[in-house]
């Protein structure tokens, strides 16, 4: 059965004659070729008969490329290179899809080429068309999945008489990438988000902090120590997991106190709370930590209140796949811990209670067995420090450029303090086969001077080339004050390290610790901008500024808004000043979010510019979300002063944490499927996403007004933190203030976006 979005696109007849002089028109002086066939060398056979009926048989005929064809793939060429300027120069690439091309790695890398191009081109229309030659129905799913799944697909029978006609219009109909991923590769930006938010820290901590845990010291032999992710087929998560389920008799109940860490998190600090449960039935118990990820409510909330054409079960399955993916390269169990289990299920007919219970009862026995034995060897048991040495880096650079040398020499500084075994080669000389498969990783710092080198260049080339026939990406470029733009084009899609970024050696580090990529996990992420941005609104903003904050006052609760916190906040410290009604989000172009917001502003600011102060934070609020029990939302509050002109303002803000993402998906995580050009393309796209997003009636009547209650300061080099702060502070309220503002200022002025610290209203 053919995905849901492509239904139409596969029963829909073709309108011959429009559609044919419409293309001619468009787009055949634009392109060299109009399609460029790739295929498994078992599949030529059939491929050469595909392009004799596409070129030759018809009237107009396509102009066909293809491997075997001497002129458009040229022998004694880098193949790497004709590949990528045959897709670039091609209207359409069509992939004969069989079991034959599922096993070649070579198919993997023209796939990742041709959707990264559908991206680049201004009209957004998809590339990529995959054939499907002499295949049942019944066969297709099994032939499309993985990075194939969502892509439309083109059943070719070749005994059909008229097939050459019907392909062709096919081949040659505009399909939008956005009809194919309404909402972006939304559950590909959301496990990124929660794992770089949530599981990295977790995962950090707590081994160590369990230990600690009072239920841990008295029922060591019914604690589950994994922590185990609920992922229910629905995407609809629940605030706690506590109740009793009838029908089996088993009760999950929250027991004992939380386990709480901090951790600083994209330039303020984060509270986790792990809430720790107590699961029976009968006289069996065990102790566990478990939750729903709060991100795939975005998914259910999105399906619910039909906003995007979201497909949960499309969705879900993404997630599942790509979370797996991201904690196996995050080499967690080579510390000697697996932490993580999760627990996919059909929330229709099976409960939380009866998955969580098998899950527990069998993750505890093992631990047991595990413990027994460990105690019989006499070696401690728990989490181990893995003293293992990654092995194999080779770090190249041009021998007569000195500032390349020195960013390759601090790179083998630090590999060697993480105890990686590494070398440094600065000649580039020696016959290129005798090192190919004497590595594991191969590091290249490219300048303008190394590009200028055509034997670095050649080498990285020729190293990428086997990389691909070995299935697997070994090879890291680090820019060294060169844009991306000027790399060769089939360098661009494997993951780039620069040295502007302050942790470029730490960045790879992580990158070689994972082990090197296979070429399906290169696969670009796409347009994650869309889905970051709807689980920003729904999962973080919406909770942040429109769930009321509560206060004790005397006998009275008092329930205060958003505004109403700043109040209180102006009222309790004694600041005569108006303060902004919104949250200024910071979006650098680069996605490189500041740490400390206040020291990076006033580090960028000149001498005639004012200074930021961090003076406290809001009251904050509190929400269960997805099993994490009172989950704490808070707001920092900062004051901008310039001593020369004696203008003073306070306002909320706090760094866009979806560019936080996307910087680690390109920087850290090498299996992200993110460049360094994409990760800013995304910036940009989520910026424009975000705008368009909050001026819908419908997500302000179903989520809240987050346009009234934010604003984006999207900056971008020269332009400072601090410049693109003092421009914000001065559009939003007409100017800056100097003294007290009062009730009675002229009702024309732009006061009335500030909120005051008199008058506190009551909820």
């Amino acid at each position: 059965m053919a995905e849901k979005g492509e239904e139409r696109l596969l029963d829909r007849e073709p309108k011959r004659d429009s559609n044919i002089a419409l293309y001619v028109q468009t787009y055949k002086t634009d392109f060299d070729h109009d399609v460029f066939l790739i295929y498994a060398g078992k599949d030529e056979d059939i491929v050469k008969k595909i392009y004799k009926g596409l070129s030759e048989d018809l009237q107009p005929g396509l102009r066909c490329a293809a491997q075997f064809d001497g002129h458009t793939f040229p022998t004694g060429r880098p193949v790497m290179e004709s590949i990528s300027k045959l897709i670039n120069t091609s209207h359409r690439t069509a992939l004969v899809l069989t079991k034959h091309a599922l096993e070649s790695p070579w198919i993997n890398l023209e796939t990742i080429l041709a959707i990264e191009q559908s991206q680049h081109r201004k009209d957004h229309d998809l590339t990529l068309r995959l054939l499907l030659v002499n295949i049942e129905e019944s066969e297709v799913l099994p032939l499309k999945r993985g990075q194939f799944k969502t892509i439309p697909h083109i059943l070719v029978d070749l005994s059909d008489k008229n097939w050459q006609e019907s392909l062709r219009e096919r081949l040659i109909e505009p399909i939008q990438v956005h009809d194919i991923l309404p909402v972006g590769s939304l559950a590909h930006g959301l496990v990124f988000s929660h794992f770089n938010g949530f599981l990295s820290y977790m995962i950090k901590h707590l081994q160590d902090d369990l230990k600690r845990h009072s239920m841990y010291k008295k029922f060591s032999e019914h604690f589950c120590r994994k922590y185990n992710m609920l992922v229910p087929l629905s995407c609809k998560t629940l605030n706690s997991l506590e109740g009793t389920d009838e029908s089996t008799g088993i009760t999950i109940k929250k027991d004992g106190e939380n386990i709480e860490f901090k951790e600083d998190h994209m330039g303020k600090e984060r509270k986790i709370i792990i809430t720790v449960y107590k699961i029976s039935k009968g006289s069996e118990f065990y102790y566990f930590f478990a939750d729903m990820p709060p991100v795939l409510n975005c998914i259910y909330q999105l399906w619910y209140h039909g906003v995007g054409g979201v497909d949960c079960l499309l969705q879900v399955e993404r997630f599942k796949h790509t979370y797996n993916k991201v904690v196996h390269h995050a080499d967690f169990s080579s510390e000697g811990y697996d932490p993580f289990r999760m627990l996919d299920y059909d929330d229709k007919t099976t409960s939380h209670f009866e998955k969580l219970f098998e899950s527990v009862r069998k993750s505890v026995a093992e631990d047991n067995r595990a413990r027994k034995e460990v105690e019989k060897s006499g070696t401690p048991w728990g989490r181990q420090e893995s003293e293992k040495v990654t092995e194999g880096v080779l770090v190249s650079c041009v021998e007569d450029c000195r500032e390349d040398k020195e960013v390759a020499c601090q790179i083998v500084e630090y590999l060697k303090e993480k105890k990686v075994q590494v070398a440094l080669d600065s000649q580039c000389v020696g016959p290129l086969l005798q090192i190919a498969n004497t590595y594991k990783w191969y590091v290249f710092v490219f300048s303008e001077d190394a590009l200028r080198s055509q034997s670095l260049t050649f080498n990285c080339i020729q190293l990428l080339g086997d990389s691909v026939s070995d299935n697997e990406v070994k090879v890291i470029p680090v820019l060294n004050n060169i844009s991306i733009e000027k790399l060769p084009n089939f360098v661009r899609w494997v993951t780039l390290l620069t040295t502007s970024d302050k942790k470029c050696c730490e960045h790879l580090y992580d990158t070689i610790r994972g082990g090197p990529v296979t070429m399906e996990e290169r696969m670009p992420a796409g347009d994650v901008a869309t889905g970051l941005c709807w689980a920003y609104l729904i999962n973080y903003l919406k909770y942040t500024l429109f769930t009321p904050a509560v206060v004790e006052d005397g006998e009275r609760c008092l329930k205060l808004d958003f505004v109403q916190r700043i109040r209180k906040f102006l009222k309790d410290s004694n600041i005569a000043n108006g303060c902004l009604d919104k949250v200024c989000i910071l979006c650098p172009a680069s996605c490189d979010t500041p740490s400390r917001i206040a020291e990076e502003a006033n580090e960028g600011a000149t001498e005639e510019q004012g200074r930021l102060e961090e003076v406290g934070h809001l009251l904050p609020v509190f929400a269960d979300t997805g099993g994490q029990m009172n989950r704490e939302f808070k707001l920092h509050v900062y004051k901008y002063n310039n001593d020369k002109t004696k203008k003073t303002v306070y306002f909320v803000t706090e760094v866009c944490t979806p560019f936080g993402c996307l910087h680690q998906m390109a920087s850290k995580f090498q299996f992200a499927g993110l460049t360094a050009e994409d990760k800013v393309r995304q910036g940009e796209k989520f910026v424009k996403t975000y705008r368009e997003i909050t001026s819908r009636e419908a997500v302000k009547e179903k989520f809240g007004d987050f346009e009234k209650y934010t604003k984006l300061l999207y900056y971008k080099e020269p332009k400072t933190l601090m410049t693109a702060i003092e421009e914000t502070l001065l559009q939003e309220t007409g100017f800056i203030y100097k003294e007290p503002v009062r009730r009675d200022s002229d009702p024309d002025a732009p006061l009335r976006s500030f909120a005051l610290a008199e008058d506190l209203v009551d909820g």
